[in-house]
């Protein structure tokens, strides 16, 4: 406890010592919004399409002379508002010569200049580059990654066990070894053509066995061409697809609440190769994107399958009659209970975009027709009157958004479920001043409204029952300053999950960003969320109010070259019907990037002492292509470590070991994940080679 308290205090000091003038490019806003992302959301799948995207760019920096409005969209921190000044500066001036013309276009300010560089270049363009196919084939970029990882202590679920037990509890164990294995190859040349597949086995799943003669549990596949003329864009395979602000369709990665209170736009993509490894959540197919002048026409069809609990309701000439209780979306099959439910269900859904762009504006409509293989019927509790039922969905929308001298932008959609239901969300962002931002979003989703790959801005993420009125703003007081904030006021009109009654929340975040020097940033935060739960008496279950605070300090600095630290104290408050539970978070990382050895090593050492109310995330570096973001929860510490190593000139490797050690308990985690010991360990292994 000694030595993690002087490491933090030491590197605290550090914080004031001008040691060096050694700059790093800080991503700590990309950290923050991930972890943001995971405190809403443990599916850690769907948050890899923003990692791989920036990942590749930060590698393969996009060139600003071609860039389009849908590889520029991927950018968070880049509002619509910035993407038409530099689209309008190109025009004006014609190609850019430098990185640093940034700084001249409008409304782009250091803080955004600063996170976007990394991934951007300036390069003259011959304008006639399309058609040349066999440079679209033979000149790309080549990938091929091959991962492994495990848990070291083995779980229940791998413990031998007799076969007469095994034969009457046969979802007692797992069917396959502790090992996850991923192999993924990628092929793009520029911004014309990508493909690639991607093959994985999870962990417990049987491999070249079993269920799995044929190896991998999971195998993806996907071929883009884009920027042919007429012929915009072309996916075919695996992709997903992204209209409007979510209401409808938005299968990609998307932020609702953060310390980026601006970001509450989506900057909706249309359709992207997918290669991420959520197994139940993307569309398998073609569709297409063709462009006349400023009209876009989007036809899109998928047939997939999905992982479902069916019940069997009748049979018929023996044919069984069967409904859809659930939709499952893990993609984990180890166990013969998952293995039933594998590809129980067949999806097929179709729809089309039409949207037409002006100089300063974008309307568009959104059709998608939705079909399941067998009637679907969610639930029948109270809270689940409105859930979905049934085989077939339609659902149609209305999108908008208008920019006003660059200062007032308004966006929205409007939707309609043909059952009745409506769903409808309007913003609008403001410039007042030079220094000060204003963004005001109001929301109504119906308790009846539903759409399968729905996303909206919301507190929950299922887009129904809810309403809302969001205010957040950021203020540039000074230029190594800025002030960020958000409210949000909501409400449940119907019966939800966790409150059988009509209920209602409240949210807000201050966070104060300083940039003291060159290689010095640090910030402080604190954030409240107070909402509406049940508690039971001794007859009925009644609402109490539940409040969830937490207060934060992180900094990151480089005292000399090629070394950064960050250093970060967080504490968490949970309070229901006046019972107060806290917990708190203490960590210190170490980058060293020594510029004459092909080595990179970064590691972590944190204590924590958390309830599950009071549990803190936080984001850890990790291997290329794949993320941490635990959940520090209970009493105990955590250490990391990683090691990249350049084999050669195109081969790399990463080494990750990490482990949580739990001194006051005997066993961890329960069922097949139970491990009888105080430490969990994992090990992740990689290689990457590039043709």
């Amino acid at each position: 406890m000694k030595k993690i308290f002087a490491s933090f205090i030491l590197s605290f000091i550090l914080l004031f010592c001008n040691i060096s003038k050694a700059q790093t490019p800080n991503k700590t806003w990309l950290e923050d919004y991930i972890e943001q992302y995971a405190e809403n959301t443990e599916d850690e799948e769907a948050q890899t399409e923003l990692i791989e995207t920036l990942e590749y760019y930060l590698n393969n920096p996009l060139n600003l002379n071609i860039a389009t409005q849908e590889e520029l969209a991927i950018f968070p921190f880049l509002s619509e508002e910035q993407i038409n000044q530099l689209f309008t500066y190109i025009r004006r001036k014609g190609q850019m010569l430098s990185i640093y013309e940034i700084q001249y276009i409008n409304d782009f300010d250091y803080q955004t200049i600063t996170k976007l560089l990394p991934f951007v270049m300036v390069k003259p363009v011959n304008k006639n580059l399309t058609g040349n196919f066999k440079k679209y084939f033979s000149n790309g970029k080549q990938n091929l990654f091959l991962r492994t990882q495990f848990t070291i202590e083995d779980a229940e679920g791998y413990a031998p066990i007799n076969d007469s037990l095994l034969e009457a509890k046969p979802n007692s164990r797992y069917l396959g070894n502790k090992y996850k294995i991923y192999t993924r190859y990628t092929y793009q040349y520029k911004n014309f053509v990508k493909y690639g597949f991607t093959l994985e086995k999870d962990q417990g799943e049987d491999f070249f066995s079993g269920t799995q003669k044929y190896g991998y549990d999971y195998m993806s596949a996907h071929f883009q061409l884009q920027n042919q003329g007429v012929l915009h864009n072309l996916v075919i395979g695996d992709y997903t697809a992204n209209f409007g602000q979510g209401l409808i369709m938005y299968t990609g990665f998307g932020l609702s609440k953060s310390a980026y209170p601006l970001s509450i736009k989506k900057k909706a993509q249309a359709l992207r190769k997918y290669s991420s490894v959520n197994e139940n959540q993307f569309l398998r197919g073609v569709g297409a994107t063709l462009k006349f002048n400023n009209l876009s026409f989007t036809p899109f069809f998928s047939y997939n399958v999905a992982d479902a609990n069916l019940n069997v309701l009748d049979t018929i000439d023996g044919d069984i009659i069967s409904e859809a209780t659930s939709l499952q979306i893990t993609g984990l099959h180890a166990t013969p209970s998952q293995i039933e439910d594998k590809n129980a269900m067949q999806i097929l859904q179709t729809g089309t975009n039409i949207a037409y762009r002006g100089p300063n504006y974008n309307l568009g409509i959104t059709y998608v027709f939705t079909q399941f293989s067998n009637e679907v019927d969610l639930g029948s509790r109270a809270y689940q009157l409105y859930a979905f039922n049934g085989s077939r969905a339609n659902n149609i929308s209305f999108d908008y958004y208008y920019l006003l001298k660059s200062h007032l932008h308004f966006f929205g959609e409007q939707a309609f479920s043909f059952n009745g239901g409506i769903a409808t969300i309007n913003g609008l962002i403001a410039k007042l001043a030079p220094q000060i931002r204003l963004a005001i979003l109001h929301r109504y989703y119906s308790p009846d409204y539903w759409s399968l790959y729905a996303s909206g801005f919301g507190e929950k993420a299922n887009t129904n029952n809810e309403s809302g009125l969001y205010f957040g703003t950021e203020i540039f007081p000074r230029k190594s300053w800025r002030i960020s904030a958000y409210a949000d006021a909501y409400r449940f009109p119907w019966l939800s999950f966790s409150a059988y009654s009509p209920s209602s929340g409240f949210d807000y975040l201050i966070q104060v960003d300083k940039n003291i020097s060159s290689f010095v940033d640090i910030y402080l935060r604190y954030k409240s969320e107070s909402k509406q739960v049940n508690l039971q008496d001794e007859h009925h279950y009644i609402l109490g109010n539940s409040t969830k605070e937490s207060l934060r300090f992180h900094a990151i600095y480089s005292p000399i070259l090629n070394l950064t630290l960050k250093s970060r104290a967080e504490f968490s408050f949970f309070e229901l019907n006046e019972n107060l539970e806290k917990g708190y978070m203490i960590y210190q990382d170490i980058a060293i990037k020594p510029s004459k050895l092909p080595i990179t090593l970064s590691f972590r050492y944190a204590l924590f002492n958390t309830t599950y109310n009071t549990r803190i995330y936080a984001y850890e570096n990790d291997i290329l292509y794949a993320f941490s973001i635990p959940a520090y929860f209970y009493q105990g510490t955590r250490f990391y470590a990683n090691i990249k190593y350049s084999l050669a000139k195109k081969v790399d490797f990463w080494l990750r070991w990490s482990q949580f050690y739990y001194p006051n308990l005997e066993t961890i985690s329960s069922g097949l994940n139970e491990i009888k010991g105080n430490t969990k360990s994992e090990i992740k292994a990689q290689l990457r080679i590039r043709f």
